[in-house]
C-alpha cells in the first residue's frame, strides 16, 4: 500500500504541474497584453493601432516618468535642491542606475554568487543573456562594465545641466543610504548640487528590461516581442541549459522574478499611456488632470492609491515609481483609454 500511496502521489504532483503550465502561459499573455496596451498608447492617437511602436520613443516617456530615479529602484528619492539666482532649483534627483566604474563593479560583485571574478549559469542575468559577451555561457566584468557603458548611452542618463547664472544648493538630497544619483537640475540658478552616492544594494535594473524588450533589437517593440521578453523574464535559463531550444522546458516561475517583472510591466504600462496627462505643463499630475484622464469614478481609488489630493498633485518623475505599487484592477483602470 505504501508504494502505491507513494505513486498515486507522483501523478498527483505531475498532473498539478502540468496543470500550471496553461496558468503559466495565461499570466505572461496577460502581462503582455496590459504592456502593449499600455505602450501603444505612447503613441499619437492615429498610430494606437500599428503594429511596432519606436523604443527611443518609450524610452522618452519612460525618463520622464522617473524610470532613473532611486524610487523606482526600491529607495527614496532625492531631496529638493535649494534656491539661488533668482531661480528655482529642481529636485537632486535620486538616480538608481551605476555611474562609475566602482559602482559597477559593485553590482557585478553582488551577483557572483561563489566569488570567482567570472559571471556563468544562473549568475547571468536576463539582459546580459541577449548580449554577444556571453555567447560563451561567461561574463567577465570588463565585459560587464562595457554593456553597462553602452547602456547609459542608451538611455541617456547623466547629471544635470544648468540655465542661468547664481549658485544652486549645496546639495541635490539625499535618496535612501544616499542613493541620489549625481546632478541636480537647476532653472534660472545656475549649477544644481550632487546628491549622495548611489546605493550598491538599490540598482536601477528597470533600463535593462525596457531594453530588453526589443528581442529582435531593431528599436521597434511587437506584442511578440513583449510575450517573449516577458516569459524570458519570468524563467530565465542558466547559461548552457539549452537557452534557445524551445525543446528545454522552462523552470517554474521565481515569485520574487515574477512580482519584480509585474510591478515594471504595470510602470510601463501605465506611464507610457499618461505620457501625455499632464494639460498645464507644470511636471505633475493634478488632481483634475487624473479625472480627465480615468473619468471621476476610477479618478477616487487612483488618486487614493498614488496620493494625489487637490492640495498634492503627484510629480511626474515619481509616476514610474508610483505606478509600480498599483494593482491590476487599478492598472486595468489606468489604462482605460
Amino acid at each position: 500500500m505504501g508504494g502505491l500511496a507513494f505513486l498515486l502521489t507522483c501523478v498527483s504532483l505531475t498532473s498539478d504541474a502540468i496543470a500550471d503550465e496553461p496558468a503559466h502561459d495565461e499570466l505572461v499573455a496577460s502581462m503582455a497584453d496590459t504592456l502593449w496596451s499600455g505602450v501603444q498608447q505612447s503613441l499619437p492617437d492615429e498610430k494606437q493601432d500599428a503594429s511596432e511602436v519606436p523604443l527611443i520613443g518609450l524610452i522618452k516617456v519612460l525618463r520622464q516618468s522617473g524610470i532613473d530615479s532611486a524610487a523606482a529602484a526600491g529607495g527614496r528619492g532625492g531631496g529638493a535642491g535649494g534656491r539661488s539666482g533668482g531661480g528655482r532649483a529642481q529636485r537632486g534627483g535620486g538616480g538608481g542606475m551605476p555611474s562609475t566604474t566602482d559602482e559597477v563593479r559593485a553590482k557585478f560583485d553582488s551577483m557572483d554568487l561563489d566569488r570567482d571574478g567570472v559571471w556563468k549559469g544562473d549568475e547571468i542575468n536576463s539582459y546580459m543573456r541577449g548580449q554577444p559577451a556571453s555567447s560563451d555561457n561567461e561574463v567577465t566584468f570588463e565585459e560587464y562594465n562595457e554593456a553597462w557603458n553602452q547602456l547609459r548611452s542608451r538611455m541617456g542618463s547623466g547629471g544635470g545641466h544648468q540655465h542661468g547664472g547664481g549658485q544652486g544648493g549645496n546639495r541635490g538630497g539625499r535618496g535612501e543610504r544616499g542613493s541620489g544619483e549625481r546632478g541636480g537640475h537647476n532653472h534660472g540658478g545656475g549649477r544644481g548640487g550632487r546628491g549622495g552616492a548611489p546605493s550598491s544594494s538599490r540598482v536601477n535594473t528597470n533600463a535593462e528590461f525596457v531594453l530588453a524588450l526589443d528581442v529582435n533589437r531593431d528599436r521597434k517593440l511587437t506584442r511578440a516581442e513583449l510575450q517573449t521578453a516577458i516569459a524570458t523574464a519570468l524563467n530565465p535559463k542558466p547559461a548552457g541549459s539549452g537557452a534557445g531550444d524551445e525543446t528545454t522546458p522552462a523552470p517554474p516561475a521565481n515569485r520574487g522574478l515574477q512580482r519584480r517583472t509585474e510591478m515594471q510591466v504595470r510602470a510601463i504600462a501605465i506611464c507610457s499611456a499618461w505620457h501625455a496627462i499632464d494639460l498645464n505643463g507644470d511636471e505633475k499630475i493634478q488632481l483634475s488632470e487624473l479625472k480627465a484622464r480615468v473619468g471621476s469614478d476610477a479618478s477616487e481609488s487612483l488618486a487614493e492609491a498614488m496620493g494625489i489630493t487637490q492640495e498634492k498633485p503627484l510629480p511626474m518623475d515619481q509616476l514610474y515609481a508610483s505606478a509600480r505599487r498599483l494593482s491590476d484592477e487599478l492598472t486595468a483602470a489606468a489604462l482605460q483609454k
